[in-house]
Order: structure tokens, then C-alpha cells, then sequence
């Protein structure tokens, strides 16, 4: 009896390990890091505009000043990129002559807001790119 009830706590330990195995492989494909910071969240919206290219990189810088008063952080222009950053987030505007590429990686306390930011990004983008 006690060989039965040993063999039934192995098998359960060696299906607890394999689910914790899993658990961590799945935690780590969840998360990414860039440049030793680890993310969890992305938000990727792409619109097309009929707009000329000046005057997408006026609306973006306009949008980055805004972003900088309102809650903080710090942006650069690269070529026609915006490069925005804030504690636990990573933003990037991507301006061309026909759309707008918007990229934003939030850490593990900013995810918890990613609908918000989403909703947020894409009633911007209506009412600017119309």
C-alpha cells in the first residue's frame, strides 16, 4: 500500500513540475525585453491618411508635447519616427507619406491600462486623421 501511495505522489509531483514548466515557458513568451527592460504588453495601430507628410509630423510632435505636459516623459525625433519614453512605457510614431504607425510596449504595472491607452491612441487618431 504505501509503494501505491508513493508512485501516486511522484506521478503527481513529476504532472506539478510539468505544469509549473509550462507555466514558466508561457510567462517567458509573454514577456520581452528591450534593452533590459521587461514588457508585457504591445499596442499596434496603423491608419492610412491622405494628409502630406508635414503635416503628420506637425499632429505627431503636437501629440508628443501634449503627451509630455499631461503625464511626463521624455520624446526625440529620429528621421520621421517619434520616439516617446515614460516609466514603464515605450512609444513610437512612425510618420510616412500614407500612415501613421503607432507602437507602444508598456511593462508589467502600465499593461494593466492597455485598453485604456488603446481607446485612447484611436480616438486621437479619428479625430486627427480624418
Amino acid at each position: 500500500m504505501a509503494l501505491l501511495e508513493l508512485r501516486t505522489d511522484i506521478t503527481w509531483a513529476r504532472l506539478a513540475m510539468s505544469a509549473y514548466a509550462v507555466i514558466i515557458v508561457s510567462i517567458k513568451q509573454c514577456w520581452f525585453s528591450v534593452r533590459g527592460e521587461l514588457f508585457l504588453a504591445t499596442i499596434n495601430i496603423q491608419r492610412s491618411h491622405q494628409l502630406p507628410l508635414d503635416e503628420i509630423k506637425e499632429k505627431a510632435e503636437q501629440l508628443a508635447q501634449n503627451l509630455t505636459r499631461r503625464i511626463g516623459g521624455r520624446y526625440r525625433w529620429q528621421g520621421d519616427t517619434v520616439h516617446y519614453t515614460y516609466t514603464g512605457v515605450k512609444a513610437r510614431i512612425d510618420c510616412d507619406a500614407s500612415n501613421v504607425l503607432i507602437d507602444i510596449k508598456l511593462n508589467f504595472v502600465a499593461s494593466v491600462f492597455r485598453g485604456t491607452i488603446e481607446e485612447e491612441v484611436r480616438e486621437t487618431l479619428d479625430k486627427h486623421l480624418v
